[in-house]
């Protein structure tokens, strides 16, 4: 009897992906379970190598099979190959998932109760990432489901992270192991905040256990800045490149800066080249730049209402490269060549 082939093989990947997620939420509720935060870590780890790798076939339409390399190794392998494609967006979870593999190379021993809080700061807004990522590429909806219930009863009260990587005192009482963890978190928040990726990797619970706030990099910065025994230390420091395992694999992230809208490019040709924005010579030399990822990127959002968004971005390489080409159109004898019509009139 003939095999039925699965039709869509990155479907099949993504299904599995949130079905792993939502067996690490299950896993991260069950307070009576003394190494849940490890496992949950597991679960979340094999979630994001399913999901990029749904991602991957997605887009490039691979046929390539499933590989049975070490976790942290697919990861790093799925990256690489998608990490144009991801775009700039990705950086925050990539360092999220290079966390999470740190946590898991470490004897949970190392943490004692009063870590606890951090571990799940940080798992819980992994956890929120993951979804996201779902919902933005294979639109599955999790969000509001009740297997999404977190249930952080163990904490017991409200969880300013703020306010605990700047206390001293408690700070003085933690082991070797779990002040590691938490210079992670720094190194991790250092790194986003010179790359000018102001949003963290962990959630804060200043009001309430059961409403997460996301808190900015910076903000992790100052309140460690402020020790006055410095247990911690946020160094700035340009990383380009974040450790993914314990082997210190790098995976290099992206350090332009994508600030210039469509229309802020449009608005510029328009000023310094009145009547450009309609020839063929500028719809040639738009096209180019948006083909170059090194000047061009498509920012992928969700909107407040679940629905998917895509918002085109520039470097500020592209008016270098826009004046100069334009300007060598204008002197030439042909001159612009104007069409009719255009997709940049709505723009």
């Amino acid at each position: 009897m003939k095999k039925k082939r699965i039709t869509n093989i990155a479907e099949a990947f993504a299904t599995n992906a949130s079905s792993s997620m939502f067996a690490a939420v299950e896993v991260l509720n069950r307070h009576q379970n003394r190494f849940r935060y490890q496992v949950t870590a597991s679960l979340l780890l094999n979630a994001w190598n399913l999901a990029l790798k749904a991602f991957n076939h997605k887009t490039n339409k691979s046929t390539e099979k499933a590989d049975e390399t070490e976790l942290s190794e697919s990861i790093r392998k799925m990256f690489e190959q998608n990490k144009t494609a991801l775009g700039i967006d990705f950086i925050v979870p990539i360092t999220s998932i290079s966390l999470l593999i740190k946590f898991n190379n470490y004897p949970f021993s190392a943490y004692p109760d009063f870590v606890k809080p951090a571990a799940f700061s940080v798992l819980s807004a992994n956890i929120a990432m993951l979804a996201d990522f779902l919902n933005l590429h294979f639109g599955i909806k999790t969000a509001q489901l009740p297997e999404m219930d977190i249930k952080p009863v163990e904490i017991e009260q409200e969880f300013d992270f703020l306010k605990y990587v700047g206390n001293d005192e408690l700070l003085n009482e933690l082991s070797e192991g779990s002040l590691l963890f938490l210079q992670a978190i720094v190194n991790t928040a250092s790194a986003l905040n010179e790359n000018k990726l102001p949003t963290s990797i962990v959630y804060s619970y200043p009001q309430s256990i059961f409403v997460p706030h996301i808190i900015n990099n910076h903000e992790i910065i100052d309140a460690v800045n402020s020790l006055k025994d410095k247990a911690l230390r946020a160094v700035s420091q340009p990383i380009s490149l974040i450790p993914v395992d314990a082997n210190t694999v790098n995976i290099k992230l992206f350090d332009k800066v994508f600030t210039e809208p469509e229309s802020s490019v449009i608005g510029f040709v328009n000023s310094e080249f009145p009547g450009f924005v309609h020839s063929k010579s500028f719809k040639k030399l738009y096209t180019l730049a948006k083909q170059n990822t090194e000047m061009f990127w498509q920012k992928r959002s969700v909107d407040k209402n679940g629905e998917r968004k895509i918002e085109g971005r520039f470097t500020k390489d592209v008016y270098v490269f826009l004046r100069s080409e334009l300007t060598k159109a204008k002197e030439s004898p042909v001159g612009p060549q104007i069409i009719q019509k255009s997709i940049f009139d709505t723009l």
